[in-house]
């Protein structure tokens, strides 16, 4: 473990060392205490008195999670208190700070004669992290776009991928002509896993209007990959007054139309699997059984490519990247709303709307695709003929053509 954590106890901004112990962006117990820096102690007693975001120790987790809370008194026995989460602290949490205590208020003394560091423009190039929504949430803002056109937010895919991949193989591209933003979502990439486990979808929707927010940004464009397709179609259903400009590439908008397509697949590639397993429940968790002691990833693998060859460059930036999907928002998805999930709303999209897919996808299906560009108001499909679930990999000139023509005519 090296480096240490910058603690903002206004914004409660705990921010974790790239190499870490635990995965997915969070720390361990005695790694805050031991770790947590002087100069991040600034805002300290300005805050007491005001409704922070909070962290909350996690010892039988061994971690740290972020979550709000609000401080109504100045003590700092009090302060240590609500750290725990509890009225009393548990007795891992005691050992450690009440120990530390009196530092602690030497600390917050000295802090006082420290004025905070003004935070970076929201919408300035590079990486930024912000506690928005009650967890800390990475994205990187890359690309100049013309006066007046509205930044771009890349949603990922998996769920539970990362926004990596996409901005060194298609994002440099659109870059030249648009101010990109790419964000890993929560528990995703190098975005926090939520302590709450909170993964539910409307969730997801108000990290991206906090983000909004946090960015200054009147109105934006969403272009969403896969699942993240799903989340730019819910946002834009409810703030659609947010929302200059929709891309949806190869997009989930009917969980159940896909999912009769794996069934298809798995019966022309594995004739009698299916028989195997349960009658019972829906056609994803029948396929899922179905492939229960098989390589399930080589399956999804050959559904998502036209030329198997062209997953090599993903999977070289995968491994550069040393991002990893946890399965954690993938489990709470697909064992939830995504199970049966139906884009319900189409008709309050009317925001110009960019419709692609490529026609060997068999994880997401073309017919959803023409489907959806068909049941909303202002959308055009462009459907290519030489790749799978991944177009901007398997065609990037004309992903680039296209995205950045539609991009122009918008303001």
């Amino acid at each position: 473990m090296t480096g240490t954590f910058a603690v903002d106890w206004r914004r409660s901004a705990f921010e974790a060392p790239r190499t870490q112990v635990n995965p997915g962006a969070v720390s361990t117990y005695n790694e805050l205490w031991m770790s947590a820096r002087l100069a991040a102690l600034s805002s300290a007693l300005a805050s007491i008195s005001g409704p922070p975001l909070l962290v909350k120790l996690n010892p039988d987790a061994q971690r740290t999670d972020i979550v709000t809370g609000s401080m109504k008194r100045a003590g700092v026995r009090k302060v240590a208190l609500h750290l725990s989460g509890d009225t009393a602290p548990p007795p891992q949490f005691s050992s450690h700070a009440m120990r530390l205590l009196p530092a602690l208020l030497l600390l917050l003394v000295t802090a006082c004669t420290h004025a905070p560091a003004k935070p970076a423009p929201a919408l300035t190039p590079g990486e930024h992290e912000q506690v928005l929504n009650g967890v800390r949430l990475y994205y990187r803002v890359a690309g100049e776009g013309a006066p007046g056109q509205p930044p771009v937010l890349f949603l990922h895919g998996g769920p539970g991928y990362n926004s990596y991949s996409f901005s060194k193989l298609a994002g440099v591209r659109l870059e030249k002509s648009a101010r990109m933003v790419y964000l890993d979502q929560r528990g995703s990439g190098r975005s926090e896993r939520p302590w709450t486990r909170d993964y539910a979808l409307s969730t997801l929707v108000q990290d991206l209007e906090a983000l909004r927010h946090a960015l200054g940004a009147p109105r934006w464009v969403l272009m969403g990959h896969s699942f993240g397709g799903t989340l730019a179609l819910e946002y834009t259903a409810r703030h659609p007054e947010a929302v200059a400009g929709l891309v949806v590439v190869d997009g989930m908008s009917d969980a159940q139309g896909s999912y009769a397509g794996w069934v298809q697949t798995l019966e022309q590639w594995h004739p009698g699997r299916l028989a195997q397993a349960p009658e019972q429940g829906s056609d994803f968790t029948r396929v899922m059984a179905a492939l229960q002691g098989q390589d399930v990833q080589a399956f999804f693998d050959r559904m998502q490519w036209r030329d198997p060859g062209k997953h090599m460059p993903m999977a070289q930036l995968d491994a550069q990247s040393g991002l990893r999907n946890t399965g954690e928002l993938a489990g709470a998805l697909f064992g939830g709303e995504l199970l049966h999930y139906r884009f319900a709303t189409p008709e309050r999209i009317r925001v110009p709307t960019l419709v692609i897919v490529g026609s060997h996808d068999r994880a997401i299906g073309p017919q959803t695709a023409r489907a959806l560009a068909g049941a909303l108001p202002n959308a055009t499909l462009r459907e290519y003929e030489d790749s799978g679930h991944f177009p901007y990999v398997e065609e990037p000139e004309r992903f680039e053509r296209d995205v950045t023509e539609f991009l122009s005519r918008l303001r």
